[in-house]
Parts: structure tokens; C-alpha cells; sequence
């Protein structure tokens, strides 16, 4: 489920898009490219999202799961500091919330880079 959740998050950051994908792009002034390689995303898409001949090899699939989990924790918090920049939560509870998200996944990564 992470890896699925990964390939999600990596797809908000892409620039193709079919009518009703919510893209990063749609906010104003944020710019930001896909954190995950192209081969990472690949396959997930073939070994994982979807019923493939491909997948029927998963046994011998290593995933770099710490990594990737890094990589979009890294692009989230750069996410999250982008749109405070652009659109400041207008109350203290929303700013306190983007504060807290921001500093969990902070938290997180420090976790990750440690091991």
C-alpha cells in the first residue's frame, strides 16, 4: 500500500493528465518535477497497480521502499513550503496544521536518513 500511495503522490507531480486529475501544477507558482525515477514508477505500475504478465515475476522484485519513502517526504515538505509561500493558511489553526504536517514528515525523514 505505501508503494501504491508513493506511485499516487509521484502522479501529482506529473505533467500529463487526463480531465479530472489534480495536478501540483494547478497552484499558482509551484513547479515541481516527479521524485520518483522512471523505472521506480514503472514498476509499481507493472508489478503492483496492475494485473500484468510482468507481475507474475514479483519474487524476484527488491524494492527500495526506504528510498522512495524519503524521496516523497522530501518533496512533500518542499510541496507544503510552496503553497504556504503562495496561499498563508488564514487562520492560526491552519497554519499550526501545516506547521504539524510539515514537521511530521521532517521527523520522519530524519528517522529514514539515521538507519
Amino acid at each position: 500500500s505505501a508503494l501504491i500511495s508513493l506511485r499516487c503522490f509521484n502522479e501529482f507531480f506529473a505533467a500529463n493528465r487526463k480531465n479530472d486529475d489534480i495536478r501540483a501544477s494547478d497552484f499558482p507558482g509551484v513547479r515541481m518535477q516527479r521524485f520518483l525515477r522512471q523505472n521506480e514508477a514503472t514498476a509499481i505500475h507493472k508489478y503492483l497497480a496492475h494485473i500484468t504478465i510482468t507481475r507474475s515475476d514479483v519474487v524476484t522484485k527488491p524494492w527500495f521502499l526506504d528510498n522512495m519513502v524519503l524521496l516523497g517526504l522530501q518533496h512533500g515538505v518542499e510541496f507544503l513550503s510552496a503553497i504556504e509561500t503562495t496561499f498563508p493558511p488564514t487562520s492560526d489553526a491552519g497554519q499550526a496544521e501545516l506547521r504539524g504536517v510539515r514537521e511530521a514528515a521532517r521527523l520522519l525523514i530524519s528517522k529514514i536518513t539515521k538507519r
